[in-house]
Formats: structure tokens, C-alpha cells, sequence
């Protein structure tokens, strides 16, 4: 289900050129520097391919 704001939905194209009203970064804290599993995810999220899987 999808819900337009003021006429607009939320399609990734007007979320990223900011159109959509209602979206948020996304970040990422750790309480020490990553590694394992978890850089590489990190890693893989912000890497070109994960970008292609948002």
C-alpha cells in the first residue's frame, strides 16, 4: 500500500529529488569501529551494488 502526500507518491524517484514529503536518512552508529560482519555490511549497503537494492 502506498499513501500519496499532497498528490505526491512515494516513489523513489520523488523521494530522492526530495519532492516526497515524508522520507529520512538513514545512518548507521556502532559503539567501536566496525569489522566482521558487520563492516561488510556496511560496506555492501553503501557500495554501489546495495545502493542499486534500495
Amino acid at each position: 500500500m502506498q499513501i500519496s502526500v499532497n498528490g505526491i507518491p512515494p516513489t523513489k524517484e520523488n523521494v530522492i529529488n526530495n519532492s516526497y514529503p515524508i522520507s529520512r536518512y538513514l545512518r548507521y552508529y556502532t559503539s567501536q569501529k566496525p569489522n566482521g560482519n558487520i563492516k561488510k555490511f556496511i560496506d555492501w549497503t553503501t557500495s554501489e551494488e546495495g545502493q542499486k537494492n534500495c
